[in-house]
């Protein structure tokens, strides 16, 4: 980037995102209304995001902010500090890095409504967390980011290798304010346990319907999230899958084809199923891959083993 200096220390993210983030599903949103553990916000400044809990397994220098939109969207937000020093410039341009950002909509059927990963809030604009764009401030946002570049300036002491007057950097400021008919929230504890992935003992030899029996964490293409729990029942697989949009438990049921490793399945939502054929991965046993369809829409989905 020409003519311009990241803090690399501010805002590059981590390599191997957590899947802790991925736990705080609709439901675990939800409940910060009525935990003692969160702390209702109208706005947080960069210097507070230093000295908040960092909740999230994985993400040591990033903030939860979760949001309820003036749709009534749910939004989890992973956010922290960040800054560009441009060319012929002695202060930082501070700016918020949203990390990742997932909000679920307010009607449990549609699902996930926005799913973004890194992006830059400057100062003057705002974000349409329903949309999951960045937007003209006034226009539909729901969060908005102003700042100031701090510096100091210090008369040159005895010893020191800058001029008399210089100026040095200070600490990044800026705030991030919600919009009218939103509520932020800052929890202080993790509104959910880490999922641990679960491998299976049995790991060679020919896939069987006995490989399949657990609990999956599934996600069909971040439209739809839950955990899948699926009963070996005399070769048939049976079960139910309970979502991260309401936590509402929907009948599923499927088969086992050949080779072993091949399985359909289907979950019945209340106007339509959603089908899943997918492959079950043979080493570790633990995950299961493929393309899910509901009515004429044919979506990627991954379900990795937590039990």
């Amino acid at each position: 980037m020409m003519g311009r200096t990241l803090f690399v220390g501010l805002v590059c993210a981590s390599l191997a995102r957590a899947d802790h983030f991925d736990d705080h599903g609709l439901a675990a949103l939800q409940s910060v209304e009525r935990s003692s553990a969160v702390k209702k916000a109208e706005g947080f400044t960069l210097t507070e995001l230093a000295g908040l809990p960092k909740v999230v397994q994985s993400s040591p220098q990033s903030v939860l902010v979760v949001a309820k939109t003036d749709d009534g969207n749910w939004c989890k937000l992973l956010v922290r500090a960040g800054g560009v020093k441009r060319k012929g410039s002695s202060q930082p341009r501070p700016f918020l890095h949203v990390e990742r950002l997932v909000t679920y909509s307010s009607d449990a059927r549609r699902g996930v409504v926005a799913d973004k990963k890194d992006v830059f809030l400057f100062p003057g604009f705002a974000f349409d967390l329903d949309l999951g764009q960045v937007v003209a401030k006034g226009d539909g946002d729901d969060l908005s980011f102003d700042s100031i570049a701090a510096v100091e300036k210090k008369p040159g002491a005895k010893g020191e290798m800058m001029e008399p007057g210089e100026s040095r950097l200070g600490p990044l400021q800026g705030t991030a304010k919600a919009s009218a008919g939103v509520s932020l929230f800052l929890p202080r504890a993790p509104l959910v346990a880490a999922s641990k992935s679960g491998g299976r003992a049995k790991t060679t030899g020919a896939v069987t319907a006995a490989d399949y029996p657990g609990k999956y964490k599934l996600d069909v293409d971040g439209r739809f999230t839950g955990v899948l729990e699926l009963k070996n029942d005399g070769g048939k697989l049976t079960g139910g899958f309970t979502s991260d949009q309401g936590g509402a438990v929907f009948q599923a049921s499927g088969a086992v084809g050949a080779p072993g490793q091949h399985v359909t399945l289907s979950i019945a939502f209340p106007r339509t199923d959603l089908k899943l054929d997918g492959r079950l991965f043979t080493r570790g046993r633990a995950r299961i891959a493929g393309l899910a369809t509901m009515e004429e829409n044919v979506f990627g989905f991954v379900a990795e083993r937590i039990e």
